[in-house]
This record gives structure tokens, sequence and C-alpha cells, in this order.
């Protein structure tokens, strides 16, 4: 990144947030230069009767958007798939271990040795259960009968 091209952006946007501090500043701060505009009223019955269901919207959407983000779930579904065609598909990695979609513990879990290499001794390692002995749904099953 060019350091000259990230001050030129960084200068604009503080000076727009400045501008824009002294621009509200004059308009809700100013002194009025008319004199007939004293007698304006801020909001009119029909400026109220617009805004209120807006705002009341707005409230809404704010506290409960289900109903709206649902409405966007396919469209925005379509739009990731023909950008991304791979990506409503899973991709599942099994862990040396981990119970399968089964409830099968996956390969590998009863060879693997201990801190000084020697083996496991049986239903330790199943990790059906964090290691308890037994713990795997194949332990359990094979002990019962």
């Amino acid at each position: 990144v060019n350091w000259i091209y990230a001050a030129f952006a960084v200068s604009g946007i503080v000076l727009g947030a400045a501008y824009l501090l002294w621009l509200y500043q004059r308009l809700m701060f100013g002194k009025l230069d008319r004199e007939e505009n004293r007698a304006l009223v801020d909001v009119t019955r029909r400026e109220n009767a617009t805004l209120i269901p807006i705002v009341a919207l707005c409230i809404f959407i704010g506290v409960y958007p289900k109903p709206f983000l649902d409405k966007l779930e396919v469209p925005v579904a379509n739009i990731v798939e023909r950008l991304d065609p791979t990506a409503g598909q899973t991709v599942s990695a099994e862990l040396p271990g981990a119970p399968a979609a089964d409830g099968v513990t996956g390969a590998g879990v009863d060879e693997v040795p201990a801190e000084d290499g020697t083996p496991l001794p049986d239903g330790i390692g199943d990790s059906g259960a964090e290691g308890v002995p037994g713990g795997s749904p194949t332990a359990r099953s094979a002990a019962n009968d």
C-alpha cells in the first residue's frame, strides 16, 4: 500500500467529518436570518403521520428481523451458489478418534500409545466419552454382550 494514497484517504475522511460537523452546527445552532421563519412549526401532523410508521418499522426490524431475513435467505443462497458453486456443499473430515456419524469411533484410536510408547489397555483411548474406559458405543455394546 502506498503511503501517499493512505494519507490522501485519511485527510479526505478527516476533512469530510470536519465539514459535516461545521454544517450541523450552522444548521442546528445558528441564528435565524429571516424573521418569517420564527413562526414555522417543527413537524406537522402530516409529517408525523408519515414518520411514525417508518420509525415503528425501523424499531420492529431492529428488534425482530427474522421475517425480513427469512425472505432474503433464498435469493442470497442463489447469489452465493452462482458465485461459488461449492459453497453449499458440506466438507467433512473425520479426525482420528472422533466418533463418526454412525457412532463408531474413528480409525487408529486404540493403537495410540501412551507418552512412554507402551500401548494403552483395552477400552482406554476410545473417544466416545473423552477417554473413559468403555466410553465408545462399540465398547459398551461389546461389554454388554
